[in-house]
């Protein structure tokens, strides 16, 4: 009798390991994607289980991603997700590391690739596209949810033309390889934009949303533009505002 007992504990226990080992990813994305708002987020399928998904996800006017993971079973004991995730779809391909623990999430060695036909659907809302390509290092981002606690990294454009918005329309210039620096600064993000370690442009980020991107006289004389004489080079020439962003991501982690 106690054999039977066993071999049907083992069966059950078995099932069980087979069940959890082979959750579907789809089932547990609807039990929790009514405690997920991300504004303008779309999400159109969930495939694979919970330790190995896929999914394809879509953000405003940007291409569209497909979306893996490969979820560490073992962190969950001690109430905290980590994953790997890798993002791919037309003009990016980015991957990081992701953590999850007390409402707070952690994105930890982000990198990538990201090329123009990616990054103007953002430039053109400030009134700039690009050509090239953009290398994203080193990324680390810490968020709760209502705004970022921690960012930085590094960028590295190939360089190519700018179109940019001045007061009669469009112009454009062709532009060297250029470096980036992202940080958060008195609750602001903050992304330098420099060539030769000497400092072109600086873009901050509010959490109302609202971006300022202030030109420096160097990037003019960069790009052969005339200015007034008798600026220096560290200058702020130009300044420009707009509203880019609503964030409130999640209604809880």
């Amino acid at each position: 009798m106690n054999k039977f007992i066993l071999y049907g504990l083992t069966a059950i226990f078995s099932f069980m390991l087979i069940l959890i080992i082979r959750a579907p990813a789809n089932f547990a994305w609807q039990m929790i994607r009514d405690d997920i708002h991300v504004p303008e987020l779309s999400i159109y399928s969930v495939g694979g289980t919970v330790w190995n998904g896929r999914t394809r996800i879509g953000f405003r006017d940007f291409p569209v991603s497909d979306l893996t993971w490969n979820l560490k079973p073992w962190p969950l004991f001690n109430g905290a997700a980590d994953m790997e995730i890798d993002v791919k779809g037309v003009g990016h391909a980015v991957q990081s590391n992701v953590t999850i623990r007390n409402n707070t999430a952690r994105l930890n060695n982000l990198r990538g690739t990201l090329d123009s036909e990616y990054v103007n659907q953002a430039g053109r809302r400030l009134g700039m596209q690009f050509s090239g390509e953009l290398l994203l290092e080193e990324f680390n981002i810490v968020s709760d949810g209502a705004w970022f606690s921690e960012m930085e990294g590094l960028m590295h454009w190939t360089g190519g033309q700018m179109l940019y918005r001045d007061n009669i329309g469009f112009s454009s210039v062709t532009l060297p390889p250029l470096d980036g620096k992202l940080d958060l600064e008195s609750g602001l993000i903050t992304l330098v934009i420099s060539h030769q370690n000497l400092p072109l442009l600086t873009i901050t980020l509010k959490r109302d949303g609202w971006a300022t991107v202030a030109l420096k006289a160097r990037l003019l004389d960069l790009v052969n533009i005339p200015w007034p004489n008798g600026n220096n080079a560290d200058d702020t020439v130009l300044i420009i505002e707009e509203n880019i962003l609503t964030f409130n991501i999640l209604k809880s982690l």
